[in-house]
């Protein structure tokens, strides 16, 4: 019987400290979760306070003027633009350009008349044009 009590003892005190280990484990949990708690509460504050300052500064930023000259100059790059968007969808168009066989004058690719500036074409283009048609003319005018 002082067998059995003494097993019965040594039970309640791993029990009583099993259970101080649990209630401490708890009390840390605690803290840790009232800290992470009061750091959301820190974040939401000072994000409510970011979105107070973008609305109120949205409202007293002037809005950008475009000027007429400004925006001239704007539909000049557009037009120029899209002119080379032209150009680069033509010469993806060509046959040979991706190696795909074929000679020059089958894909088009032989010297054009240059125009003007207002025709779309520079005098660069009907130089390259030139400088296909033929293989010897490697001189480039640099003065264009």
């Amino acid at each position: 019987m002082k067998a059995r009590a003494e097993g019965v003892a040594e039970f309640d005190r791993r029990l009583r400290a099993e259970e101080a280990d649990a209630a401490r484990r708890t009390k840390e949990q605690e803290e840790r979760l009232s800290d992470l708690r009061q750091q959301l509460q820190e974040r939401d504050l000072r994000w409510a306070e970011a979105c107070k300052d973008v609305h109120v500064l949205k409202q007293h930023l002037p809005k950008p003027r475009f000027s007429p000259r400004g925006n001239k100059e704007n539909q000049e790059l557009l037009r120029q633009l899209e002119e080379q968007q032209g150009r680069m969808h033509e010469i993806k168009r060509k046959p040979t350009s991706w190696g795909q066989g074929g000679s020059p004058s089958e894909s088009g690719m032989l010297a054009t008349p240059a125009r003007s500036s207002e025709g779309g074409r520079s005098s660069l283009d009907s130089q390259a044009g030139e400088s296909l048609e033929d293989p010897s003319n490697t001189s480039i005018n640099s003065s264009a």
